[in-house]
This record gives C-alpha cells, sequence and structure tokens, in this order.
C-alpha cells in the first residue's frame, strides 16, 4: 500500500508475475528511486519481501 511505505501489484505488467515496491529516500527527506522487484505471482507472499526491501531501501540513511 502506498499510503504504508510500499506497492503491491499483481500481474500489472506481466501476466504470471507479482511486483513488490519500495522508495529510496535522501538524506534530505525526497524520494529519489524505488527498489522493485517481480516474482512469480503463483504462491508468492509479497509481504515476506517488504520488510528486506524497506531495510535495503534505506541503507545508511532514512526519511
Amino acid at each position: 500500500m502506498r499510503e504504508h511505505g510500499y506497492v503491491v501489484r499483481k500481474e500489472y505488467v506481466t501476466l504470471g508475475a507479482m511486483g513488490v515496491g519500495v522508495p529510496v529516500w535522501s538524506c534530505h527527506g525526497t524520494v529519489i528511486a524505488a527498489l522493485t522487484v517481480a516474482v512469480a505471482a503463483k504462491d508468492a507472499q509479497s509481504m515476506t519481501y517488504v520488510p528486506a526491501f524497506a531495510v535495503a531501501a534505506r541503507g545508511s540513511h532514512g526519511p
């Protein structure tokens, strides 16, 4: 959910795939990029990816 800091979309771009994305913030508090991954939608549990991606996207600084 965008308002929660992540987005999950099933078959938005490719049939059979699910995309999970999180924003990458600058040290000034602005979004400068996004970290995304596409996985097979079948049997995918999107919330297993979100915490790890959020940590990776924060890097050494965060909002």
